[in-house]
């Protein structure tokens, strides 16, 4: 009976060992399989986490988008991360006897969550790139928008605060004046601006030195205005002419202001007519100058300094040449000295051959050099003019040697002799200086 009851139990033990032993094998089995699910998230995690940070960063001008991913690739190690949490409690509830069936239910949930983590991603990826380019596209409108409301804005204060010349010429009308007296400036136009713009402009003028040291005129009116100065020395002025809303800047002629006067110059020349080939060097003297107690005086002959006296030699012919004179004192006062014109001839202008009426030759009005090649019987010249040019008969003139100050008159009738002051030798040279035309020889 005891046998019997004994065998059954036997085999319920054995069954219990084996199902024990099938439980322990798919354990096993299970495990794997959870751990390989759990390394393919885990690699799946990693993969989205590396792509949001490449993605962050070749987008880091478009800051949304970066943010977006950022956000995206957190929840998505987030995710992970449960899918970790939820596999090992998965594994720890096999250990411990639960069924594997809730590992494989939990590997698939964590599954699903990346998938959802990285579609999330691509989501935000492909919405914040569009918003990105618009955003930059306003910002880039605003930009040009901006500039050009910057280069307008400086046109127009260019146009407002330029100056243009080119319009005319400011000038005084004398370029040098006395002390206290009156100097007027004057705006010369050109063809730019026509004469009526004149009517309505606005004439500012500066005078350096002077008094009033400034007028504004606005009116034609103010085309010339006065000042006085003071004191000698060189003075400048400006104006400023506004027409239309447009200012031109006018440049001025400087004006010279004299000191203590000079008085009493004058230039003078031995010879009126020279010919060059016998007289290349012809002189000018100045003299009688006189101006103020302690104060010196200079010369300046055709812009060179020098002294009393000036030389020019001559290799050609010339109708007349006259030098420039400027006399001035240390008192800053300057004056134009005039001197007489010299007529310069290559070889004899005129020739006298023969004495007497044969040799007689006709001289125009002004100056002439005649040449002798004869002997004058007594120093003796004669002039007789031509009613038909001359209707009065009256002759007025001179006539010397060339190289001398002294001059005989030729005055009277038509018909005039006169003694020269010289040796009156062939190959003398005389300068006759006639008022009218007439027929001269020797004797």
């Amino acid at each position: 009976m005891l046998k019997n009851c004994a065998l059954p139990k036997f085999l319920g033990l054995m069954s219990l060992a084996m199902s024990m032993t099938l439980i322990s094998c798919d354990s096993d089995d299970v495990n794997p399989s959870a751990s390989k699910d759990s390394q393919e998230e885990d690699a799946s995690s990693s993969s989205v986490k590396k792509s949001s940070t490449s993605k962050a960063k070749s987008s880091s001008s478009v800051a949304k988008s970066s943010s977006s991913k950022k956000t995206s690739s957190a929840s998505t190690a987030k995710s992970s991360d449960s899918g970790k949490q939820k596999a090992s409690s998965s594994s720890a509830k096999d250990k411990s006897g639960n069924s594997s069936s809730a590992t494989a239910k939990s590997a698939t949930s964590s599954s699903a969550s990346t998938a959802k983590s990285s579609a999330s991603v691509k989501s935000s990826s492909s919405v914040a790139k569009p918003a990105s380019s618009n955003t930059a596209a306003s910002s880039s409108a605003k930009a040009v928008s901006s500039s050009a409301a910057v280069s307008s804005s400086s046109v127009a204060m260019s146009s407002a605060n330029q100056v243009f010349e080119g319009i005319g010429t400011c000038i005084p009308a004398k370029a040098v004046a006395e002390i206290g007296e009156d100097v007027t400036w004057k705006f010369v136009r050109n063809n730019v601006v026509a004469a009526a713009k004149l009517l309505t402009a606005t004439f500012s003028w500066t005078f350096e030195g002077g008094s009033p040291s400034y007028a504004v005129v606005t009116n034609a009116a103010g085309v010339s205005q006065t000042a006085k100065y003071a004191k000698s020395g060189d003075y400048g002025a400006s104006l400023k002419l506004v027409i239309d809303d447009v200012s031109y800047a006018i440049p001025c002629s400087p004006v010279h202001i004299n000191g203590a006067p000079i008085t009493g110059c004058k230039c003078s020349t031995e010879n009126a007519t020279v010919d060059f080939t016998a007289t290349p060097d012809v002189a000018w003297t100045v003299t009688g100058c006189s101006t103020g107690e302690g104060l010196s005086l200079a010369y300046e002959w055709d812009g060179s300094s020098g002294t009393s006296t000036f030389t020019q030699t001559f290799a050609a012919a010339s109708d007349g040449y006259a030098p420039k004179l400027k006399v001035s004192n240390s008192d800053n006062s300057v004056v134009d000295v005039e001197c007489p014109a010299v007529k310069v001839t290559e070889g004899p202008e005129f020739v006298i051959d023969e004495p007497q009426g044969t040799g007689a030759i006709k001289l125009p009005a002004g100056t002439s050099i005649v040449h002798l090649n004869v002997a004058a019987f007594a120093n003796s010249v004669f002039c007789q003019v031509n009613r038909n040019d001359v209707p009065t008969g009256v002759l007025n003139g001179t006539v010397g040697v060339v190289g001398s100050l002294n001059r005989s008159a030729l005055k009277g009738n038509d018909y005039i002799s006169t003694r020269v002051d010289g040796n009156l030798v062939s190959g003398t040279v005389l300068e006759f200086t006639l008022d009218s035309p007439a027929t001269c020889g020797v004797y």
